[in-house]
């Protein structure tokens, strides 16, 4: 139901967990399937990096290619384009929304954060004026190792992120108040 960008990245499956290493290079695991209208993502997520490493994780909301150069709506027809899973790879190339949270310390410093972007390739060279309204820093969630469980709803052109800690609960929310909607596409784990 899945298929990698990567070519350095290794996915395993066990009883508990599927597990996605990225210590030599680049990961985005897609869902084969698209999903259209709102939607509901849920899973659980345990961050396996190092105490002294700063993992940040991407969930990529219906992600379609840009149409540009060869990218056309359906990635999968473009993969070859995709093989190290380079950043430039997504933001100048897709139309997707992006929903970020930091996992670790740097530094022994909680920097954790949760944010989001619509990606617009056609008007942007870059992440400038990508951000959606809606910016949490030192969210003190991700970096000790324990099992989260996180839901996130796309409504429209609004996006929440709900984290269950086993210590607390969070919310997070943004919003799309001057950006294109998004309504279909490909869910993407980075």
């Amino acid at each position: 139901k899945w298929f990698l960008d990567g070519i350095y990245a290794k996915v395993s499956n066990s009883k508990e967990a599927l597990q996605i290493d990225t210590s030599k290079g680049f990961a985005v695991l897609w869902t084969k399937q698209e999903f259209k209208g709102d939607l509901r993502i849920e899973y659980d997520f345990k961050c396996l990096d190092g105490d002294k490493r700063k993992g940040v994780n991407i969930i990529y909301i219906q992600a379609r290619g840009d149409g540009q150069n060869g990218c056309v709506e359906d990635i999968t027809q473009w993969s070859d384009k995709r093989k190290l899973a380079a950043m430039k790879n997504y933001y100048l190339n897709m139309h997707t929304y992006h929903l970020s949270y930091a996992s670790g310390n740097l530094g022994g410093k909680n920097n954790d954060y949760v944010r989001a972007r619509r990606y617009m390739p056609l008007e942007n060279k870059g992440l400038k004026k990508t951000e959606l309204k809606g910016d949490y820093n030192q969210v003190d969630l991700f970096g000790d190792k324990r099992w989260l469980r996180i839901a996130i709803i796309k409504q429209n052109k609004k996006i929440w992120m709900e984290v269950k800690h086993p210590n607390k609960t969070a919310l997070f929310e943004f919003k799309n108040a001057n950006k294109p909607g998004i309504d279909a596409g490909r869910i993407g784990l980075r």
